[in-house]
């Protein structure tokens, strides 16, 4: 009885054994069967994850083209806001030229200064009416105005001559277009006669007047001033009452401090800005500066070239020059900007600073604070 359990046990291992050498249903087709499948998962997991790279690849390109398109349209909103600044600024700066009778506007040319013969004097008559550039255009304190060319005329600033032309300028008929910045400040309005120490006393003295009586100027009660608006700022046009000859060259150090200077920073209002623009863009020296901050209260923040701080001293300066009389408000506002530009520029080296910043120039006067 054991021995035929025994032989039927020995029989069906070898069944067993027959069915797992079978190449078509044993161990041999299951290791196809699994190496079938596994070859199956590993492509599909390749064809996959090669398409998600695919993927990934083109979102990285079209994130770089998107970069490159921002910075695209930063550069030219950039340019664009430069460009809609010049515009802006040249539009305030063009001269108003009166409309003549027939009702017709024309651009008066530019007149070329007469060539002077042995023996002649300035009152000689032009000869030469051919229009030249500006940059050729005479000195308006070399040529007496005329009413055709007034309003051009206005718009030329040159340096100012030497101090040894000055006494021979205010004789003959030049004389009297001769710097005054005291000129009419007596017949000014009486809330003229209000202004600060500072503004009041900055008025340019003029260079032999002749026996022609200096007009009475009415200052500000010394009690109600500061100590340091009193004693004014250093190196203004009219900061003492020295000669011709000194405050020459006080201007002329202000111009060479300002030619030294890489660039000073300017805050003062969007309307002191306009002013300024307007007064100063004719000047070939003159450049806009690429960006213009506004702050909250109304005011602008920029940073000006050396070279257009000389062209802000010598525009403020030519409107010095002329008599108050004419614009009492213009005036005022190239004495302001000229005082702090001449007196930021000059104490640029000897001034200390704890963070070496940048030469600042502020037009923004307030009441001082309480301890």
């Amino acid at each position: 009885m054991a021995r035929r359990d025994i032989e039927k046990i020995i029989g069906e291992l070898g069944e067993i054994r027959r069915m797992l050498a079978d190449p078509h249903t044993g161990i041999t087709a299951l290791h196809q069967v699994q190496e079938s499948r596994h070859s199956k998962v590993l492509e599909h997991v390749t064809y996959s994850t090669t398409g998600v790279r695919e993927e990934n690849r083109e979102l990285r390109r079209r994130q770089e083209r998107m970069l490159s398109d921002l910075g695209q349209v930063r550069t030219a909103v950039d340019d664009l806001r430069r460009e809609i600044a010049q515009a802006w600024a040249h539009t305030l700066g063009l001269p108003h030229i009166p409309s003549p009778p027939g009702g017709a506007e024309e651009v008066l040319p530019i007149r070329q200064a007469p060539a002077l013969e042995a023996g002649a004097d300035l009152d000689d008559e032009r000869k030469d009416d051919t229009p030249v550039p500006d940059q050729h255009a005479p000195d308006a304190a070399d040529t007496p105005p005329t009413d055709t060319d007034t309003d051009t005329d206005e718009r030329i600033f040159r340096d100012p001559p030497e101090p040894i032309d000055q006494a021979s300028r205010v004789d003959g008929p030049s004389a009297q277009r001769a710097p005054s910045g005291l000129d009419g400040i007596s017949s000014a309005p009486a809330a003229a006669t209000e202004v600060t120490g500072e503004a009041e006393g900055l008025a340019s003295v003029p260079a032999n007047r002749g026996e022609e009586p200096e007009p009475a100027v009415l200052g500000p009660d010394p009690a109600t001033v500061p100590p340091s608006a009193a004693a004014g700022p250093v190196g203004t046009p009219s900061s003492d009452t020295s000669g011709p000859g000194e405050q020459q060259a006080e201007y002329r150090r202000g111009l060479l401090a300002a030619a030294a200077v890489s660039s000073a920073r300017l805050i003062c209002h969007k309307d002191t800005w306009a002013f300024l623009v307007e007064k100063s863009l004719t000047h070939a020296h003159f450049r806009l500066p690429d960006r213009i901050g506004d702050t909250d209260d109304g005011q602008i923040d920029t940073h000006l070239s050396g070279r257009s701080l000389l062209a802000v001293l010598v525009t403020t300066q030519h409107i010095l020059d002329q008599p108050p009389d004419d614009d009492l408000a213009s005036w005022a506002l190239a004495h302001a900007i000229h005082t702090r530009t001449h007196q930021a520029v000059t104490t640029a080296r000897t001034e200390r600073s704890p963070n070496g910043d940048v030469t600042t120039i502020v037009l923004d006067d307030r009441p001082p604070t309480t301890d």
